[in-house]
């Protein structure tokens, strides 16, 4: 028995960083969500520095996966998410 094949994620900065500056818009006007979340919780995740976090949405809608993007892009950080 052969063994399956293994391919890594493989992120793209570039293509991350567009697509955060165009999810305001594309949340605002496709999907009427506006995330608010204030300069002080921010910072406070900021301060996490390099620790790792694990966010753990309750709805299981396509929102939670576009608010946890839209947060990442506040934070102008790249997340690894499913």
């Amino acid at each position: 028995m052969s063994n399956p094949d293994f391919f890594p994620t493989q992120t793209q900065p570039l293509l991350v960083r567009v697509m955060q500056g165009l999810s305001y818009w594309i949340a605002r006007f496709k999907y009427q969500l506006k995330l608010r979340v204030s300069k002080e919780d921010l910072e406070k995740v900021r301060q996490l520095g390099d620790a790792r976090i694990v966010f753990m949405p309750n709805h299981p809608t396509f929102d939670d996966g576009l608010v946890v993007f839209l947060f990442s892009a506040q934070l102008r950080e790249g997340f690894n998410y499913w």
